[in-house]
């Protein structure tokens, strides 16, 4: 369980966490540089709200793992 968070919170597509990384190479050249600039505000927020937002984000994701891993059983 622990580990099926811990890969969807870093799938999220905030500017410190990996899944940045890929949604950064989908965005057109021109956004770049302000979602780079957008990084430290995402990691502030995250610290601040992490909890809350997270678990609202995460949630779907968690579910969508449960019902694959029951089903395939």
């Amino acid at each position: 369980l622990l580990n099926l968070f811990l890969a969807a919170f870093n799938l999220l597509p905030l500017p410190p966490l990996d899944g940045s990384h890929i949604f950064r190479h989908m965005l057109p050249y021109q956004w770049v540089p302000m979602y780079d600039r957008l990084g430290i505000l995402s990691l502030f927020l995250m610290l601040f709200f992490g909890g809350r937002v997270v678990s609202v984000i995460i949630s779907p994701v968690l579910g969508f793992f449960f019902f694959i891993l029951q089903h395939s059983i």
